[in-house]
């Protein structure tokens, strides 16, 4: 794994845990919303890949996807593109 993908993960710090409730995906961008909102992940923190956040969280590439469109649906961020650059509109308080 990469360092900016480490770093990224380490930030996140979501597990994907079995027993808790609720589809992954969902957890996921619940993770990633609120590591947004919190600072975690900062203004202008690149989104990793699809692919690259699936292989460090031992997730399906699917699952990624969904949770990347779920904060695309609900407005938590502004990216064109999986892989864009959060910006100040995406910074939700």
């Amino acid at each position: 794994m990469s360092d900016p993908i480490k770093r990224f993960v380490e930030r996140l710090a979501f597990r994907a845990a079995p027993d808790a409730g609720g589809p992954v995906y969902g957890r996921l961008a619940d993770g990633l919303r609120a590591a947004i909102a919190d600072g975690r992940l900062p203004v202008g923190t690149r989104l990793p890949s699809e692919r690259a956040l699936a292989l460090a969280l031992g997730l399906s590439r699917t699952t990624v996807t969904s949770a990347y469109e779920a904060l695309n649906r609900d407005g938590a961020n502004d990216m064109m593109n999986l892989g864009d650059i959060l910006d100040e509109a995406s910074k939700k308080e």
